[in-house]
Order: structure tokens, then C-alpha cells, then sequence
């Protein structure tokens, strides 16, 4: 589980577990997979870019093999910080309680997503975050994993 520590940046980071039916063997499946017949993806804040582009930093990422159970139970986290449970009586929140709350609900959550997996494919972790420019800001906010099963993850 990450636990919040420190001060709070304007950047944002998402973890995406995303499971493949097969895993592609080429940027052209991948690319195949990820957009369908598009040639372009269109990210949130306006950026165009190559279909092929994108499917080739995603491939990239994916030389990294496949994670362990292990791997995707830790990245693997519900973000309840609006949460009403988390709150004390004056309405702020109680980080205790909200690390309590999201380790029990994460909990829950991977059990179902890895039950809904089962027999299905093959998982991956991808990382993308805004420090990283307007190209993964586009990544991370868009709808790059729309057409496989996935979850994303704030880790903001």
C-alpha cells in the first residue's frame, strides 16, 4: 500500500494494471490492440499524436516482463481521500483512518479484479505521470487502455 508522506506537488502519477488476452508480440499488434484501426491518439489536454508512437513507449514499457502476483497487490490501490469515512467530525481528513480504510478496501478490490481476471490473460503495470511532459500527461488522464480491462490508479 503507498502511504502519502511529505508535502503535495501539482504533478500527478497513475498506475494502470492492465490485462492483455495475449500478449503482443510486436508494436503493431500492441498498436492493433490499444486503438483499434485509429491512426492517431487524441490525449485530454489537446496533444495529437501517432497511434504507432504511443503503442511503441507502451511496448517499451512492457519489456519490463510480467509482474508477480506480489507486484500488482502492491501497486494494486483504491483511492478513498474523498471518502466520508476518512473524515473526522470537522470534515478534514484523518490519515490514519484513511490508510486503514483503503488497506481494507484495497484488499477487497484485488481479490474481485484478480477473481475477474482469472484465466483471462496476462496483467501488466504501467507508470505515467505529467512530470514526465505533455505526452504522458496525455497518457496518464486519457483513455489509452480503453479497449483492454484495466484499472488506474491515482497515486496523486
Amino acid at each position: 500500500m503507498k502511504i502519502r508522506n511529505g508535502f503535495v506537488s501539482n504533478s500527478s502519477s497513475s498506475s494502470f494494471i492492465v490485462v492483455f488476452e495475449e500478449v503482443p508480440h510486436n508494436v503493431d499488434e500492441l498498436q492493433k490492440m490499444l486503438f483499434m484501426d485509429e491512426d492517431f491518439y487524441y490525449g485530454p489536454f489537446n496533444g495529437t499524436y501517432e497511434a504507432k508512437e504511443i503503442a511503441q513507449i507502451v511496448f517499451n514499457d512492457m519489456k519490463d516482463g510480467i509482474p508477480s502476483i506480489d507486484e500488482i497487490s502492491e501497486n494494486f490501490r483504491v483511492d478513498l481521500y474523498d471518502d466520508p469515512r476518512v473524515k473526522d467530525s470537522s470534515g478534514q481528513i484523518d490519515f490514519d483512518k484513511l490508510n486503514e480504510v483503503e488497506a481494507k478496501e484495497s484488499e477487497k478490490e484485488f481479490k474481485k479484479f484478480m477473481d475477474d481476471i482469472d484465466g483471462v490473460g496476462v496483467a501488466y503495470i504501467f507508470n505515467y505521470g505529467d512530470e514526465n511532459g505533455p505526452r504522458e500527461a496525455d497518457m496518464e488522464h486519457g483513455d489509452l487502455f480503453k479497449n483492454l480491462k484495466h484499472i488506474r490508479i491515482n497515486n496523486h
